[in-house]
């Protein structure tokens, strides 16, 4: 019987330890089927059945307890795995990202919140593998979150629901890693999202000056009503939100983040 776990990359202890855990590494989620243990035939074809029938554009979940088995459902039901690529043997991040680029095509957004997920089987010999390639949306702390739909059909804007938490890695020079519980050092809290499709309709992506004369009053009117009854002058917050790149913009990624940081360097701990 195969179990599906998501190894953190440089955390070997956990994958040892944990038969599920992830980790978003470079914007790539490495989930993988260890296997085989105690169980049944049945439960060992049917996961072999999965991976060897899985195509460009299958959907896949798993349960959240150990044993956890892939299984197809339909992608306008909550899933876990966006299937883009069947690849013999173990495959390699690398080759997924490239594989999901040219799967979603015009409608792949650099910047968006989903990442490239690696499911991996594991077979009596190197032959007989087979690892799927796909897309996945990174939760808290590593877990990944259930979607609807095929991400091409959707806004991949990277925006959060307000009290999101997202990671900080200041000697890495990134400052959003994902989401991730607000007790543990953090970059910004967000605030929520600001949808610029009202603002500008058909036509070339916004400049980054015409989409900051709507982004700055509106994250002000949020943060604002988010704050009170505290005020923003009175903190030590700052208000962070980011232009959508033309790249973004043309993938359909509509909406901005409006969130909160520390005036001064480094990560916060905490909820505002």
């Amino acid at each position: 019987m195969s179990v599906l776990s998501v190894k953190f990359g440089t955390q070997r202890r956990a994958l040892l330890a944990a038969l599920l855990c992830a980790q978003l590494i470079a914007g790539v989620v490495t989930v993988a089927a260890v296997g085989p243990s105690a169980g049944g035939a049945t439960d060992d074809d049917h996961t072999d059945a999965v991976f060897r029938s899985a195509n460009a554009g299958s959907c896949l979940t798993w349960q959240p307890e150990p044993p956890q088995r892939p299984a197809f459902v339909q992608c306008s039901s909550p899933h876990l795995f966006e299937v883009v690529n069947a690849v013999p043997g173990d495959g390699d991040q690398e080759s997924c990202a490239v594989s999901g680029r040219r799967y979603l095509g015009s409608h792949y957004d650099p910047n968006g919140r989903f990442a490239y997920g690696l499911l991996r089987s594991v077979g009596e010999g190197s032959g007989s593998r087979i690892s799927l390639c796909g897309l996945q949306l990174p939760g808290p702390n590593g877990a990944q979150l259930p979607f609807r739909g095929l991400v091409a059909e959707q806004d991949q804007s990277r925006v959060w629901p307000p009290g999101t938490c997202l990671g900080a890695d200041m000697k890495g020079g990134q400052t959003d890693l994902g989401p991730v519980d607000c007790a543990e050092p953090h970059s910004v809290e967000a605030v929520g999202p600001i949808d610029l499709d009202a603002h500008f309709h058909d036509g070339p992506p916004p400049s980054d000056a015409e989409q900051e004369e709507v982004l700055r009053p509106a994250c002000v009117t949020m943060a604002t009503a988010y704050l009170a009854p505290k005020t923003l002058s009175g903190s030590a917050l700052t208000l962070n939100h980011r232009p959508i790149g033309p790249a973004s913009w043309s993938a359909g990624s509509h909406q901005a983040l409006c969130a909160l940081a520390p005036r001064t360097p480094g990560p916060m701990t905490g909820s505002v």
